[in-house]
């Protein structure tokens, strides 16, 4: 199996498959295997739960989530990541591909029909989130996704700063406000820019979210 969670192996798979990281669309893929493996134990996922994870890339969480769960629907808008992540499915029969752009994507659908359920079951998100869209897959999750037990998202660590804020804050602000009225958020770990591949500016944060039902 390939090694997905190492800086060698994700410069080995680029490679192969003649990959280049798209800055625009926020694509640094993590490469540290303590951290994936810290990412994918604070979902607490039991065995016979379904996980669905954003942005894949080239699918070292993917491979985490898979060994802990009945089935992963992993949704990935770069079709430049088909091969190896269908190389992936291929080795994991418990992981499901869809690609395509998640904002567009009723995600409690698809993910009904990628493993065939009778109905939408209780589920979990898991995400390394780009960037550049963390506010709208956030309110995505939280006002569009009613099954959704929980996620566990690594994001910019100044959004998550924001989401965090306190009364009084210089960052405390509409999206606190909004994020806080749709869920309990809870500030996991931090995770530095050395990290990633290729490193960005920032460091990140994982933030576990948990929907509040009326």
């Amino acid at each position: 199996m390939i090694d997905r969670s190492s800086p060698s192996g994700v410069k080995a798979i680029m490679r192969r498959y003649d990959l280049r990281a798209k800055k625009s669309w926020g694509q640094n893929f993590l490469v540290d295997r303590n951290v994936l493996t810290r990412i994918a134990d604070s979902c607490a996922i039991a065995p016979e739960q379904y996980v669905v994870e954003i942005g894949p890339g080239l699918g070292a969480l993917t491979q985490e989530l898979a060994i802990r769960c009945r089935g992963v629907l992993a949704i990935e808008k770069d079709t430049g990541m088909e091969a190896t992540l269908g190389d992936l499915a291929n080795e994991c029969d418990n992981v499901r591909l869809l690609f395509q752009d998640v904002l567009k994507v009723d995600i409690e659908a698809a993910l009904q029909q990628a493993f065939a359920l009778p109905e939408i079951v209780p589920y979990q998100v898991c995400a390394n989130i780009p960037y550049n869209i963390t506010t709208p897959i956030l309110f995505q999750l939280l006002e569009r996704c009613p099954h959704m037990q929980a996620a566990t998202l690594m994001m910019q660590k100044e959004v998550g700063d924001r989401l965090l804020a306190q009364p009084g804050g210089k960052t405390y602000g509409r999206l606190t406000l909004t994020a806080s009225y749709y869920a309990d958020l809870q500030m996991l770990s931090n995770v530095s820019h050395h990290c990633f591949y290729p490193q960005p500016e920032v460091d990140s944060a994982v933030l576990r979210i948990i929907p509040q039902r009326p």
